[in-house]
């Protein structure tokens, strides 16, 4: 895994795969958490979240980065001149030193964001019979919604993973609203399935050395990149496509001519594409194409099980293996029950 990152001179960039197309349904479960959609407001937040994240600003290791602000055409921008110690991927594409946006040679790491939607159970369905894992980057309000279907995805052989709570931009949060963002975003899955997981994918891939910080030091979550846009989020019902302009995007021709010159390019690294589950439409594109990789040399996998590997969850190893419980989500309390059951 590629784990340095660089930085380059920038002071506003326009967002990629800038969507908001999520469909809901109805769900008895959603009281018991935050309003959908919404940064989780600092009232909803569980004491030992606010003390952890208190212990690890206290302790120097949440650095001050300015918030950023959301601009009418999607992007964001920082105030005054770009400081390269903030390390934003949205304004300079740096990726933090323990960031994963890159595969080893020859590996594909096969991941979607958005979920669940209704457009999921058929994809992990179609996983299952490959005997193939991937990472699934699930928004917290849709959880809410598609309890079921999370539990289908665990239950399945799929590795669950963060989108956040409200699939917003990150930077643009206080800290206690990131740390919201995550942990309801941690604690909707466990709750569904008993995993805790360890990696996340900001939206818009937003994100700097402050929202990595609070990710790391106060809920042992790392996050995750990538290096291939083939913008599937773009396809609509039909195939029509809700960005005309953007290539690829345009039409499904152009989508689907992206991940093939990704398919048949080099090995050295390997790929990491960023893909959606937010549909039929998108979820047909991947399985498509899915056939295809054995055949070009590539070994598809999971993101957390690229090069030698790394653990899925705080408190199991892998999918096949059973979550440890315990009363908080926190990497110390899990730690904490390993030990007591051990």
């Amino acid at each position: 895994l590629t784990l340095a990152g660089a930085v380059s001179a920038s002071s506003s960039s326009s967002s990629s795969s800038g969507h908001k197309q999520f469909v809901r349904r109805q769900s008895a479960q959603a009281s018991q958490y935050p309003p959908q959609l919404q940064t989780p407001p600092p009232s909803s937040l569980k004491q030992e979240w606010v003390d952890a994240y208190n212990k690890a600003k206290a302790a120097g290791k949440i650095p001050d980065v300015p918030l950023s602000t959301e601009n009418p055409d999607g992007s964001n921008t920082y105030p005054g001149t770009y400081n390269k110690d903030w390390c934003s991927w949205t304004t300079a594409k740096c990726n933090g030193p323990n960031d994963i946006y890159q595969a080893p040679d020859n590996e594909w790491a096969i991941s979607f964001d958005d979920g669940p939607t209704g457009a999921s159970s058929k994809l992990y369905t179609f996983l299952e019979q490959n005997n193939q894992s991937a990472t699934h980057f699930m928004i917290g309000s849709q959880v809410v919604d598609y309890m079921d279907v999370v539990k289908e995805a665990a239950n399945k052989g799929q590795e669950l993973a963060l989108h956040t709570w409200s699939h917003s931009l990150l930077t643009t949060k206080d800290d206690l609203g990131v740390v919201g963002e995550l942990g309801w975003n941690l604690q909707i899955i466990y709750d569904a399935t008993g995993y805790i997981a360890t990696k996340m994918r900001p939206p818009q891939g937003d994100i700097d050395a402050r929202v990595r910080a609070i990710a790391t030091e106060v809920f042992n979550v790392t996050c995750v990149m990538w290096d291939t846009e083939s913008n599937d989020w773009c396809m609509t019902k039909g195939f029509k496509t809700a960005c005309p302009g953007e290539n690829p995007g345009k039409d499904r021709a152009s989508v689907e001519a992206a991940i093939n010159k990704a398919l048949v390019g080099p090995k050295s690294p390997g790929v990491i594409v960023l893909e959606h589950e937010l549909r039929k439409e998108t979820v047909q594109i991947f399985e498509d194409y899915y056939p295809k990789l054995k055949g070009q040399g590539w070994k598809p996998k999971a993101i957390s099980d690229l090069g030698a590997g790394m653990p899925w969850y705080t408190n199991a190893q892998n999918g096949a293996e059973a979550p440890t419980k315990a009363d908080s989500i926190l990497p110390g309390a899990i730690q904490a029950a390993k030990t007591s059951n051990g």
